[in-house]
This record gives structure tokens, C-alpha cells and sequence, in this order.
């Protein structure tokens, strides 16, 4: 049996040219369009940017390095430890000095505690000294509150933070988890932050209702305390600066005006970003950073952006406009990559999968929903994460045997096509951007693209003139046969009962096995031998009208229950 078509679009891998930007944009409309299945697929392929801004791109150590690194240590490493230590402690006790008495979040501080806030921002700029950025270029000027009382920064390295600090008194919004850091606590609370739970829903409510007031908070006369300029990261982590990733809509849902900051690092030897896809954790950044001969960075205070009546009306469209802004600014590509896909890598940290593996998990969930329309949670994509990796091991790649392990299939020339189906670029290999887009289409799309997927699988001939579709349905029946052998009626009838609702039905669509009837109606022991199913009683039809395949499927559900993994069931 010959492999299916292949579709590809070819798009040029440099700089976001014009070519990229239409085939991005016809992958994006793909949905509206009519697309085969595979070509669905190939569009997902498309619009995934082939970049990972979730990687630390630091060099190895070579010999230059090791050489350089160690002069550094004898000659100036302890000169700044005498600028390092001494600067957190002294900007540390001004912004403890500044909170004694003040314990109220919601009331801005005075105007005398602000000003002994702002000398710590001195203490900041010699700090950053110390970590080797001898020299921070600032283009523009921070904006009034009056003018932009909210300003949206690109997130690259914990220092972005202090960065701003050294320019002026912010406030800003960072999860609860920063209050553990040592110090983190007053420095906090002397930048009266707003903090969230991102895992509360009400925590995250909470927030975006302190953000509206304080962004549109003005003071009743003149002399009364007023909040500082609230900072905001919308791409909500951290990236290594070679693309900006999708905003959330948190800054831009008050509808004033914002005031968009571009950070860039020029740094030598050490990447100053703190990510999980693949990258050194905050202490040994620091440390490299303390022994880099010269690192210099640049924060670009960009003009005012006036929102129109349309955007203040639709905070998406709002960020999606600042971010284009921003992005040539940096001159970096953007990406569909979300905060969703952070937690993807977390979890990949947990599962101990290796770093190398982990810089390939480039799947950009937000594609999978914008494509495919699919409607699978983190939860399911992590667990099909674990599963993957189980197979795939430190390879990274499934064959097509470890595929049927993965979906417990058994091989034959229907669940073959399955394989050929996800297999995008025909290397006979599947990555897990390729798996998981073949796992959404199967199982989390909405039911008219699961039988377009459902008849692919199962054709294995089609002519082009009538449509019709070729498809044996007794080589089927004796692979279901097998199956039910392998997992009788009543282990099916347990495992449905145990994971139907809570590992199918929570994602708010009906599996490819699941058109119509629940396994605990099938009549598993009506199938009893490949010899009596194989016995047609009227003459083989081979030759289908989609309808008709679809009018197949949905009457005999017993016959595709192999497309709900056992698995997953038990799951």
C-alpha cells in the first residue's frame, strides 16, 4: 500500500517576508476554507513559526570562554561582589523603610515614601553594574501617568524588572510565587504590586479588577497621592528575545492608553533569559552573568498609543495591534505561542524529559485551536505528552510502530494510513508537533472534521471524478474481531464506564468512536469470528459515497471502537 499524498507549502526561513506572512495567513483562515484533511494538517505545520522562544541561548563552553571566564573571577568577580551584595541590601532597607506604617494595598503611598523608594533606584543601577551591564542605553523617556498610566514591556529575564526600576518607580503585576524570593517580600510591597494566583480563577478576577482601578484612578486634588505607572508583561513569561509570543489581553482590557517599552539584549557570552524550554535556572544565569567581561542592554520607552474607539471596544484586537508595534521595533518575528505552552514545558520538567527533547516541544497550542478549532485542555496535551515520551524515548521521534503502541493499535492496513495520516513531511517519523496535531484532529475537533479524518483512515482508494471512496469494510470487521478478542466485552464495558466522561467527554466534543452510540450499548458478542464476519450475506460493496461510509460508521459503532485507545479510557 503506497502512502497518501503529501501536501507541503514551502515558506522562505528568513526574516518574516511576505511569502511567510500570506501562507501564515491562509493556514489561519483554513478552517473557512476546503481543505483535505492532510492539507488541514500541512496548514497547522505552516503556521507554527519553526521558532522556539523558549530557549536558553547561551554558548557552551569552549576555550576562549573558559579563559575569559576565569580572568574575570580573579581580576573583577570580587570587585563586584562588593557592588553586588552591598546594592540589594541598601535598596532592600529603603523599601522596608518606606513600608513601615503603610499597610494598606489598595491606597497609594504617599508622596514622601515615594521619594524614598525612588533612591533605591539608584541602588538598582549599581546592582546591574555589578552583573556586567556597564552600560544601559535608554531611548525616550517614561511617559507621565497622565498620559499612559499602564506600560506594556516585552519579558525576556527577571532583570527586566529591575531594569525598570533603575529608570523610575513602577508598579506592576507578578505572581504570587515572587514573594518567596529572599528580600522579594518589601521590595514587593514598596512597589505596592499587584500579585495573582494564576492557578485562581478568582485570584486572576481579583487582578484584573485592580488593574482597571488603578489604571483609571486620578487624583481628587492636586498633591494627593497617586499610584505610579503600573508595568505590565502581557506575554505573562519569559522568553529569550527572538520573537514575541501571543498577549494576553489583561493590560489592554481598561481601553487607556499604553505606553509599549521594547528591552533588547546585547549580550556576549551569557543569555541573560529565564525559560523552561531548555535553559540554566536564576542561579547559575547569575553566575554567569557576574563572570561575563561586558554585557550592555537597551530599553526603548516607545511613544504613547492611543487606542481607537474599535480597540478600546475589543482588547484583543488592542494587543494584537501593540504587539505588531513592538515587534518591529525589535525587529523579531511574532509567534502563536501562549503561556499555555510554558506550562506544557513545566510539566515537561516534571516528567524528566531531557533538555535537548524539550527545545522540540515547539507545538504552539493556540495554533491547534485557531486551525483546527481544536478543544483539547493543557491536562490532555501534557498526558499525551507522557505518552509520547514513553515510546519516543531520547530519540524524540515516533515510528509507526510505536505509534500503534502509543494509540494501542494493532497494525493493519487501516490503522497504517493512521501513520501516514499524521506524518506531514513523509520522513517516516513523527515529531510531537505532528503527533499532537494528529491527536487533536482525531479526537478533540468538532464531528464533521472527525469523519472528513475518519474516511482518509479508512479509504484506501478514491476517484477523483465521483468523489467515491474505496473502502473493504470485511478486512475491518475481522481487525475489530481481533480486538474484541484482545479486549472482551466486559473489560471494554469497565474501562468505559470508569474514563468515558473524564477523559473524552470533558473536552466538550464526541470522539471518532463515539458518533453515535456509547461502548456499553454495543453488542460485542454478536461479533464472534473473522469467519462469519467475513461471510457477506449480500454483495461487497467497495466503492462508497462519503454519506454513505458516515451512514456505515454511525451503524456499526462496535467496529470503530478501536479509536478510543483503551488507554485513554482508563485514563
Amino acid at each position: 500500500m503506497s502512502p497518501p499524498k503529501v501536501v507541503t507549502f514551502d515558506v522562505e526561513s528568513g526574516g518574516a517576508g511576505e511569502s511567510e506572512r500570506s501562507a501564515r495567513s491562509a493556514a489561519t483562515s483554513s478552517r473557512s476554507t476546503d481543505l483535505t484533511v492532510k492539507e488541514r494538517l500541512a496548514a497547522v505545520n505552516v503556521a507554527q513559526s519553526g521558532r522556539n522562544p523558549f530557549v536558553n541561548n547561551t554558548p557552551p563552553w569552549s576555550t576562549d570562554l573558559v579563559v575569559q571566564t576565569v580572568l574575570v573571577c580573579i581580576f573583577i568577580l570580587p570587585l563586584r561582589l562588593l557592588l553586588f551584595c552591598p546594592s540589594i541590601a541598601i535598596a532592600w532597607i529603603l523599601d522596608a523603610v518606606a513600608n513601615i506604617g503603610h499597610y494598606v494595598d489598595d491606597v497609594p503611598m504617599p508622596r514622601w515614601r515615594c521619594r524614598i523608594v525612588n533612591w533605591s533606584s539608584y541602588f538598582w543601577r549599581a546592582w546591574l553594574f555589578s552583573l556586567s551591564f556597564q552600560r544601559i542605553n535608554v531611548v525616550g523617556e517614561p511617559a507621565r501617568r497622565s498620559e499612559a498610566p499602564i506600560c506594556v514591556v516585552n519579558h525576556t529575564s527577571f532583570i527586566d524588572i529591575f531594569l525598570m526600576y533603575a529608570c523610575k518607580r513602577f508598579m506592576f503585576v507578578a505572581k504570587k510565587e515572587v514573594t518567596k524570593i529572599p528580600f522579594g517580600r518589601d521590595i514587593i510591597r514598596a512597589g505596592q504590586t499587584i500579585l495573582v494566583d494564576r492557578a485562581n480563577t478568582e485570584s486572576s478576577q481579583h487582578a484584573k479588577e485592580a488593574i482597571e482601578r488603578r489604571a483609571k484612578h486620578t487624583a481628587h486634588h492636586p498633591g494627593a497621592p497617586e499610584w505610579p505607572t503600573l508595568v505590565m508583561f502581557p506575554e505573562s513569561t519569559c522568553t529569550n528575545g527572538t520573537a514575541l509570543i501571543t498577549f494576553k489581553q489583561g493590560a489592554f482590557v481598561p481601553g487607556v492608553p499604553v505606553q509599549p517599552v521594547a528591552i533588547k539584549y546585547h549580550w556576549k557570552t551569557a543569555d541573560p533569559c529565564k525559560v523552561y524550554g531548555g535553559g540554566p535556572g536564576i542561579g547559575l544565569i547569575l553566575l554567569r552573568m557576574l563572570t561575563s567581561l561586558h554585557n550592555s542592554v537597551t530599553i526603548h520607552f516607545m511613544d504613547v498609543y492611543q487606542p481607537s474607539k474599535e480597540e478600546r471596544g475589543d482588547p484583543s484586537f488592542y494587543a494584537e495591534n501593540v504587539r505588531q508595534l513592538m515587534a518591529r521595533t525589535l525587529k523579531v518575528r511574532v509567534t502563536n505561542h501562549s503561556y499555555a505552552d510554558v506550562q506544557l514545558l513545566l510539566a515537561a520538567q516534571k516528567m524528566d524529559i531531557r533538555r535537548d527533547s524539550r527545545r522540540n516541544l515547539n507545538v504552539e497550542l493556540s495554533t491547534l485551536k485557531d486551525i483546527l478549532d481544536a478543544k483539547c485542555t493543557v491536562s490532555q496535551v501534557k498526558y499525551f505528552l507522557q505518552e509520547f515520551h514513553k515510546e519516543a524515548g531520547r530519540e524524540g521521534k515516533l515510528t509507526q510502530d510505536q505509534l500503534l503502541r502509543v494509540l494501542n493499535m494493532e497494525r493493519n492496513p487501516v490503522t497504517e494510513r493512521i501513520f501516514y495520516l499524521f506524518d506531514i513531511n513523509s520522513d517516516g517519523t513523527l515529531q510531537y508537533k505532528e503527533f499532537m496535531a494528529g491527536i487533536a484532529l482525531l479526537y478533540y475537533t468538532d464531528k464533521s472534521v472527525q469523519e472528513d479524518a475518519l474516511i482518509d483512515i479508512l479509504a484506501s482508494d478514491k476517484d477523483e471524478e465521483t468523489g467515491m471512496v474505496y473502502f473493504d469494510k470485511n478486512l475491518l470487521k475481522s481487525f475489530a474481531w481481533s480486538r474484541h478478542k484482545k479486549y472482551p466485552a466486559e473489560k471494554l464495558y469497565n474501562m468505559s464506564v470508569s474514563g468515558h466522561t473524564s477523559s473524552v467527554m470533558t473536552s466538550g466534543h464526541t470522539s471518532l468512536a463515539m458518533m453515535t452510540t456509547s461502548l456499553e450499548t454495543v453488542e460485542l458478542d454478536s461479533v464472534t469470528s473473522p469467519t462469519s464476519l467475513t461471510t457477506p450475506q449480500t454483495p461487497q460493496q467497495l466503492w462508497w459515497t462519503r454519506e454513505e461510509l458516515i451512514k456505515f460508521v454511525r451503524d456499526n459503532p462496535q467496529l470503530f471502537d478501536w479509536l478510543n485507545s483503551p488507554s485513554f479510557l482508563e485514563r
